[in-house]
């Protein structure tokens, strides 16, 4: 058992979920593989009073809505409204366009893409992307250009798994940072070793 996993049950208790089920998009995983995991993570309506977000549906906050100027039922403002009338499919596009592209997984190995989408979701595109950066061990911009993925591939066709790995810790790092660690740990935790176990089983 690794000590970071021995370290987590600990502070929070209980144990790392088991690879969740993913089924795989038809010629390969990809988006509608990756989608499918962060569904299993992103409920229905949830205001909780303690998310600085705000009231979220489908893992869409307002504050995503209100960043982006998402007018969502064209009433001319951007309020509770837009996240209470939001659809699946329009939840599914906001996912592709602001996080599965702006994060370039498009470019990555589908299973690393996994990872680095649901970091995208869960810890913000600039944050994953500074994260896979540090993964391959190249200056942490934020920007996917050629250098990084040059570098993943590098990494990818020696240690896949490895390089997972190394990225989720990275995740767990953030994480334990957080003030809000305490309140959200336990479900930030488990998420993230679903993530990592699911990517793993699809290399």
């Amino acid at each position: 058992m690794s000590r970071i996993i021995r370290f987590f049950r600990r502070l929070f208790g209980g144990t790392p979920p088991t690879p969740v089920p993913v089924p795989l998009a038809s010629g390969g995983f990809g988006f509608t593989t990756a989608m499918a995991f962060v569904e299993l993570w992103e409920g229905g309506l949830v205001d909780d009073p303690h998310d600085a977000g705000g009231i979220t549906k489908f893992g869409i906050t307002l504050r995503t809505l209100l960043s982006k100027a998402l007018d969502l039922n064209n009433d001319g403002v951007v309020d509770r409204r837009d996240i209470l009338d939001l659809t699946r499919e329009q939840a599914q596009g906001i996912y592709y366009r602001d996080y599965w592209v702006a994060a370039a997984c498009p470019r990555l190995p589908d299973p690393l893409a996994l990872v680095v989408f649901d970091c995208a979701v869960n810890q913000g595109v600039g944050r994953a992307t500074r994260i896979l950066q540090r993964s391959v061990q190249v200056t942490a911009d934020g920007i996917i250009g050629a250098r990084t993925l040059a570098a993943v591939q590098v990494r990818w066709s020696s240690r896949p798994r490895e390089l997972i790995s190394e990225f989720c810790a990275r995740r767990a790092r953030h994480y334990s940072s957080l003030s809000q660690v305490i309140r959200y740990g336990l479900g930030w935790f488990r998420r993230l070793f679903a993530a990592q176990a699911t990517a793993l089983g699809l290399v």
